[in-house]
């Protein structure tokens, strides 16, 4: 029998941003802790999620006015349909 705190790189990544939002319930939380321990690769991906966190959080709309308009246009649809309020 596999341990019931075993997951997979891939579903680690799935589930990453909910751990990084605190959305997971606590055995999640657990799971999620116990393969940062044993798996140094997805330790950097949490890593790489926090610095891309910190550095578009520090994004000003005056940063991106000498985009192409076209991926302008498209990094604010993206933008939108993530954060599109519950309904």
């Amino acid at each position: 029998m596999t341990d019931p705190y075993e997951i997979p790189c891939r579903i680690f990544v799935e589930m990453l941003t909910d751990y990084l939002e605190g959305a997971l319930d606590a055995t999640d939380v657990e799971r999620v802790e116990a393969h940062l321990g044993i798996c140094p690769p997805c330790v950097h991906v949490l890593d790489q999620f926090r610095e891309t966190i910190g550095l578009v959080g520090e994004l000003r709309e005056a940063d991106v006015d000498g985009l192409d308009a076209h991926v302008r246009t498209s990094l604010m649809d993206a933008f939108k349909q993530v954060h599109l309020p519950d309904r």
